[in-house]
């Protein structure tokens, strides 16, 4: 973007001065500015919306008449240019003339400093167009509406004005940023039309404007539950909800019944996805977007559409319990039994579609399952879904001394490492959503027994120290009993995991008893014929445990990263650089955590080396409870121009990402295929633009926008242009990845090879593997004539969760949500999957 100069003393008038000439302004436009005597003869060209962004301010003045006093040759009065915008689009009722103004002026607006001289005039502006758009008085006055063009139309091009506003947010008061959040508001309820660009909208707000989203924000997700069955916004309120919840400050005044509107969203369209595919339907996410809509890559041969929108519905699905599973652990923890019952019943209706299996029962589907395990792993507790064995279990149970067994309990494997004589035993239970372990020890004396009770104490008060774990985020009252440091100096945390950035509500220091005893449970399969399956000690059982605790409990993303530095066009270039710009450094710092890559074991690298430093000392990398994100930087890998010409050592890893960051520094347009790669799915392109500083304070603005393969269709916010603060770049671009790199993920599985392949998250992967222990178990106690309890009970694939008499009490309960009158038989189907009865 162009550089403006500074202004003469001498003039008072707010204006914009350039090295080249105004932007381009039809004579029709001029004639409304006063002093200007050109005829209303034509109107803006029409160009795409990424051409006037990238070049708002470009284009000379074609006619001389455009002068406006003889010593402004090269002067735009922006305040006069506004005054004359808003005229027309009060007064105007020539299509001809309203169309470019309406459609074309958002450009302008996304440059910053071409009106940092009007802001009387800017909010005159606003407060005009908000009006306009409030009253459903817009356009009004124009009498020769083309056929093609609908007023919702119409309304849909003054939200994208409205929406670049949000940029010049410093100028307007409080008062005035809440109108214009309240104007977006409006537009969820009016058109169909309009909803899907004022989500987007929305989500821009959550990071620019948090205080009036707080103020409103109980009305917003109100009215996104209502026009949730318009299919052209599914997509989009999901997401909304996921970015929302990773901003807990915003939603800090929430109550039971806005968290039930949360959870009751995700819950229907879960109903809605399994009722449309039980009825043998394609689902229709409807995202209202065009498939192909990016910028081609050079692949010939794509997925149908068909095919794409199957990937959608699996996507809207996945997103569906990713918001229940980030909703549910943002809550505060004495808070989160509150709502088991009703997501657990809000589950058990959505699958009503499964019918009845081979039994007669009925069966909850897979991701039923592992959510109903994430209930009853985070209901109680924020313990880490991942054990690391300490010094003194390795020191009490040494292997050479204690004796394995290991049972199928439900969908649970618990296995039980005794030592033979001293009565301690670690008890670890894997489940789905995770392990735990625990360290006891039996109290019961044992005849045998035969304890070193002169080593052994002083072994457990060396090992106390509620400070050396590196990723505390379970922390017990009464810390503060353990002994400082021998020199009186405080503690200081020097590992990396210690200073994550959280992105939900901090861990609450506090363990209820409900959550050991659910992990000696086979819940969700709390039927009487679950009894617990023994497992031989043989290499096979050792084997399938250990390919169950090399499968992640989280979800692994991985994102690239690269510097476009001025002037560069070419993936060598690129890939070459080993710096950027300060902007650049400022950006990067901020997407996540800095860690050493060299010895790194606890944090997933997405390939990086973590034994040689061959992919560079560090990187960057962002965590919460149930995702790693690791973000491969160009810039941060190691550059041997000699050796490695054509970067062929930095192109493995950000060609095999699927995602990527690019921060153009280039001032061109950046290509597509660029950096090509068959893993390339989605781009997002982020552009500096011109900054300011006023009082010590930063004014840096971004263009950000995205470009995705041409057979994968749009669902990023800013899949038009959007102007985001600096403040606000690094979480909205690192959300945007996140829900980009699911996307890419779900659309691979579902149209690899021409088929429809399921996409099985880690959880859902973990949950088979069980399965599949399980039933070998039966399968081989049955073929060699041993009856196992469970053997009767138990079809191969899946167990019998609930028997035919609860199941038809089941679907009769569906007929009302009403779950207060317990003496309703059909209440004891709830109670078996609503733990917090018995816990």
């Amino acid at each position: 973007m162009p550089t403006p100069q500074a202004e003469s003393p001498n003039d008072s008038e707010a204006s914009a001065v350039f090295k080249f000439t105004p932007p381009r302004l039809s004579h029709s436009l001029v004639s409304y500015i006063p002093g200007s005597n050109t005829r209303r003869n034509s109107v803006l060209p029409r160009e795409g919306v990424h051409a006037e962004l990238e070049d708002a301010v470009a284009a000379e003045a074609e006619d001389e008449q455009q002068t406006h006093r003889p010593a402004a040759l090269n002067r735009l009065p922006i305040g006069e240019y506004l005054e004359a915008l808003e005229r027309i689009l009060g007064t105007e009722r020539d299509w001809t003339l309203y169309e470019p103004m309406i459609t074309r002026v958002v450009a302008q607006l996304g440059d910053k400093h071409l009106f940092c001289g009007a802001s009387t005039e800017l909010e005159r502006f606003r407060t005009a167009l908000c009006g306009w758009i409030r009253t459903g008085r817009l356009a009004d006055t124009v009498g020769n509406l083309p056929t093609t063009m609908r007023r919702a139309d119409v309304f849909v091009h003054a939200y994208r004005l409205l929406t670049v506003l949000i940029s010049h947010k410093r100028i307007f008061a409080r008062q005035q940023q809440d109108e214009i959040v309240v104007t977006l508001h409006t537009g969820l309820q009016h058109w169909s039309q309009t909803a899907r660009g004022c989500i987007h909208a929305l989500t821009i707000c959550l990071h620019e404007l948090p205080l009036p989203m707080t103020r409103m924000l109980t009305g917003i997700v109100a009215q996104l539950s209502q026009i949730m069955s318009t299919q052209s916004v599914s997509v989009h309120i999901l997401e909304f909800l996921s970015a929302l919840a990773r901003t807990p400050q915003l939603y800090a005044n929430f109550v039971e019944n806005d968290y039930k509107m949360v959870f009751g969203i995700a819950l229907q369209y879960i109903k809605y996805n399994n009722a449309t595919l039980a009825a043998g339907e394609q689902p229709r996410p409807g995202l209202g977007s065009t498939i192909g809509a990016g910028t081609s890559n050079g692949a010939a041969n794509g997925p149908s559409s068909d095919e794409s929108q199957h990937a959608l519905a699996q996507y809207v699905l996945v997103l569906a319990y990713h918001v229940i599973t980030i909703w549910f652990i943002s809550l505060r923890l004495p808070d989160r039994r509150k709502f088991v019952s009703f997501i657990v019943r809000g589950l058990l209706l959505a699958n009503e579609r499964s019918g009845e299996n081979a039994g007669g029962g009925m069966e909850l589907d897979e991701q039923t399952q592992t959510c109903l395990d994430m209930l009853a792993r985070y209901a109680f507790a924020n313990c880490s879904p991942k054990t690391e064995r300490s010094f003194i279990s390795k020191a009490l149970l040494d292997p050479a001394r204690t004796m394995t067994r290991t049972w199928v309990m439900g969908n649970s494997l618990l296995t039980v490492c005794a030592a033979r004589s001293t009565g301690w035993a670690e008890i670890c239970v894997r489940r789905p959503s995770g392990v735990a372990s625990f360290l006891v020890k039996l109290e019961n004396r044992q005849k045998d027994e035969a304890p070193d009770l002169a080593s052994l104490p002083a072994l457990l008060m060396a090992h106390w120290n509620p400070d050396a774990s590196a990723d505390s985020d379970l922390s017990l009252h009464g810390a503060s009993a353990s002994a400082p440091p021998a020199n009186g100096a405080p503690r200081t945390r020097t590992s990396t995991l210690s200073s994550t950035p959280r992105a939900t509500r901090p861990a609450d220091p506090y363990l209820d008893p409900a959550y050991l005893f659910l992990q000696v449970t086979g819940y969700p399969d709390m039927t009487a014929s679950s009894a617990p399956v023994p497992l031989p000690d043989d290499d096979a059982t050792r084997r399938a445990i250990g390919i169950l605790d090399r499968t992640p409990v989280v979800d692994f993303h991985k994102v690239g990263v690269v510097y476009v530095g001025p002037g560069e066009t070419t993936e060598q270039q690129i890939l070459s650089n080993s710096v950027g710009s300060s902007k650049y450094a400022r950006f990067l710092d901020s997407l996540g955590e800095l860690i050493r890559l060299k010895g790194c074991r606890d944090v997933y690298t997405g390939g990086l080396d973590t034994e040689m430093d061959l992919d560079g000392a560090y990187a960057y990398y962002w965590r919460e409870a149930i995702t790693q994100l690791i973000f491969h930087a160009a810039t941060l890998m190691p550059t041997d121009l000699e050796r490695d010409p054509h970067c062929l050592s930095k192109k493995r890893h950000i060609g095999n990402d699927f995602v990527t960051i690019v921060y153009n520094d280039s001032g061109l347009p950046y290509a597509f295929d660029t950096l090509p790669s068959q893993f390339n799915f989605v781009q997002i392109i982020v552009t500096p633009l011109a900054d300011r500083s006023s009082g010590g304070r930063s004014t840096a603005y971004f263009m950000v926008h995205t470009q995705c393969r041409p057979d994968m269709p749009d669902i990023s916010p800013v899949q038009e242009p959007k102007v985001v603060s600096h403040g606000a770049l690094p979480a909205f671009v690192r959300q945007i990845a996140l829900h980009a790199n699911i996307f890419a993920q779900v659309f691979l599985q579902s149209t690899s090879s021409g088929g429809r392949l399921e996409y099985v998250a880690n959880w859902k992967e973990r949950l088979r593997q069980i399965k599949r222990v399980r039933d070998r178990a039966v399968t081989t106690a049955s073929g060699s004539g041993v009856t196992t309890p469970a053997a009767s009970s138990m079809t191969s694939g899946a167990a019998g969760l609930l028997s035919p008499a609860m199941a038809n009490e089941g679907r009769r309960r569906s007929a009302s949500m009403d779950t207060q009158n317990d003496n309703e038989p059909a209440a004891r189907l709830e109670s078996l999957l609503d733990f917090t009865r018995f816990s």
